[in-house]
């Protein structure tokens, strides 16, 4: 997806495809999302790493990059890095919870909000530095004024506001464990999170718990709060995609495969977590079911490259060389250019097939 294209979650930070009306990994309504970075942005749940190699102990995101990597592997590799980018899902995400009712700012809170939707970040932090003075107990004062710091790109010091606003207000734990977590404090940022979850109304704070559990590779203590928010919101396809990557990364191979073949019941184009399901499949032994399964997920997404890579990697280690080289070959004309495509040319020509020159169909 080009960055120029994508469209950015104003509260986490994930990219998300041009006319996504919610977040693919926090849900969060992308109406009035910017659609490229602003050159400091907010503390973004989690800094994208560049895609790779995959393993089944998986990041929330990663589960593209290991279904990627996965072909002709007959083990996986180290876990992968969280990467926003390859969510395949684009479905509504859970209804939030009611709005609290509105209160009005404070005349000193309403113009230090007036002068920074004018651009007037001098003035606007000396307000700040002010109204802190005379009240240095008010949450809501600390949580601006990270956040101007957090923009400024002073990041250290916007953490100890960030901090000051979630010690006096829980409703302010969940900003400061993802700006926590963007700066790589990751045991500070589980227990905000947590203490999130257990105070916060709703599964937002649930869900970004299991996400950074996910991305810091404990995908069982991923598991309790992901299945929470599946309970919660059944209709929630990407947070039930992590599940199923967390029992998957838990050991638990029938209750990872029970969760992908809910998502893919739920929304048949789902190539992610039909490619996992695959690869489960596959690795106990139940080659002929996998090929069955991709080869449904290409009638109902004909276009999907995922899969394409996906359904040669499984005929290929079931020794149907011939039908593999024919997957390849497609995956290669649906997306020359694919990170996967040099070693899938070179797949073909170790099974004696000649594949497309690069970068062309």
């Amino acid at each position: 997806m080009p960055p120029a294209a994508a469209v950015f979650c104003p509260e986490c930070g994930a990219k998300n495809k041009p006319g996504w009306e919610f977040c693919a990994r926090c849900g969060a309504n992308l109406k009035a999302a910017p659609s490229a970075p602003p050159k400091t942005q907010g503390p973004p749940a989690r800094t994208p790493a560049p895609g790779g190699g995959g393993g089944a102990l998986l990041a929330v995101a990663a589960v593209a990059a290991v279904a990627a990597a996965a072909w002709f592997l007959a083990q996986p590799g180290p876990a992968a890095a969280p990467n926003p980018d390859i969510f395949a899902i684009p479905q509504r995400g859970a209804t939030p919870p009611p709005a609290a009712p509105v209160v009005p700012d404070r005349p000193e809170v309403a113009r230090i909000r007036e002068l920074l939707a004018r651009g007037d970040q001098g003035d606007a932090v000396t307000a700040l530095q002010a109204a802190l003075q005379a009240d240095p107990n008010d949450a809501s004062l600390h949580a601006m004024y990270a956040q101007v710091l957090w923009r400024s790109g002073d990041k250290e010091a916007a953490l100890e506001h960030f901090r000051a606003a979630a010690a006096r207000d829980p409703g302010a734990r969940l900003e400061c464990a993802r700006a926590l977590e963007s700066m790589g404090q990751t045991e500070e940022a589980l227990e905000n999170y947590r203490r999130a979850a257990q105070d916060l109304p709703g599964t937002e704070a649930q869900r970004a718990l299991g996400n950074a559990l996910l991305a810091a590779g404990r995908a069982g203590e991923a598991v309790a709060p992901l299945k929470a928010v599946v309970e919660k919101t059944p209709g929630d396809v990407v947070s039930a995609q992590q599940l199923a990557v967390a029992l998957e990364g838990s050991g638990d191979a029938a209750g990872a495969e029970a969760a992908y073949r809910k998502v893919v019941a739920a929304l048949p184009d789902a190539s992610i977590s039909r490619a996992r399901l695959a690869e489960l499949l596959q690795a106990q032994g139940r080659g002929q079911e996998a090929v069955d399964l991709l080869r449904e997920g290409l009638r109902a997404a004909p276009s999907s490259p995922n899969l394409q890579r996906s359904l040669g990697s499984v005929l290929d280690r079931s020794g149907q060389a011939a039908e593999a080289a024919a997957a390849y070959r497609e995956f290669l004309r649906l997306s020359p250019n694919d990170p996967e495509a040099a070693r899938v040319r070179q797949r073909l020509s170790e099974l004696g097939t000649p594949a497309p020159p690069a970068g062309t169909p």
